[in-house]
C-alpha cells in the first residue's frame, strides 16, 4: 500500500515479510573442512553452536554492524552457547578465529 503526501512524496508501508537466514558454514582452515553451526538463528539473542572441532586456538569474537566488538571467548569445547540477549536487535558478525586463518557467520537477533 502506498499513499501519496505530494507530487514526488509518497510513503509505503510493507506488513508481511520473511527473513531467511542459513544456520551452517563450511569453514576451511589448512585444507581441512570444519563446519559450524548456530542455532537457532534467527534468535531472540541466545544462540547454540556447534563446531566439528577445536583446537587450543580457536576463538569466536562477536562483532555488532558498527564493527564494535561485544563478546570475545576462547573455544573449550566443540558444543557451547552464547548470549547476547541483552544487545539491540540486528545483525551480528561472529568470527571464529583458529591460528590466522579467520572466516564469519551471520546471526541475526530479534527482540
Amino acid at each position: 500500500m502506498s499513499t501519496s503526501l505530494g507530487p514526488d512524496i509518497y510513503v509505503a508501508k510493507y506488513s508481511d515479510f520473511n527473513i531467511n537466514s542459513n544456520t551452517v558454514k563450511s569453514l576451511e582452515f589448512e585444507g581441512n573442512t570444519f563446519t559450524i553451526k548456530a542455532y537457532p538463528n534467527p534468535s531472540n539473542g541466545v544462540y547454540n553452536l556447534k563446531l566439528d572441532e577445536i583446537t587450543n586456538n580457536s576463538y569466536i569474537t562477536i562483532y555488532n554492524n558498527m564493527g564494535e566488538k561485544i563478546l570475545r571467548k576462547k573455544l573449550d569445547s566443540n558444543l557451547f552457547s552464547i548470549d547476547i540477549s541483552e544487545k539491540m536487535p540486528g545483525l551480528y558478525y561472529l568470527i571464529l578465529s583458529h591460528g590466522k586463518k579467520k572466516s564469519s557467520l551471520k546471526l541475526l537477533k530479534t527482540n
